[in-house]
């Protein structure tokens, strides 16, 4: 039964990730780069829309 005692050199799990923390800004930075990347794909789609009206009136 000695295996299932914490030994004295072993460090607890700290409270600080315990507490959800590190969930929550992970979550943040996954959420902001989701963010970044949809905007790009915007910007471009309505460039790309932009440059093909452009073209169509110039090949009329």
């Amino acid at each position: 039964m000695d295996v299932l005692r914490v030994r004295d050199d072993e460090k607890p799990t700290s409270t600080f990730m315990k507490s959800g923390v590190p969930g929550i800004i992970i979550g943040v930075i996954v959420l902001i780069a989701i963010c970044v990347c949809t905007f790009f794909l915007w910007r471009n789609r309505r460039r790309d829309t932009r440059e093909a009206r452009v073209g169509r009136e110039w090949n009329a």
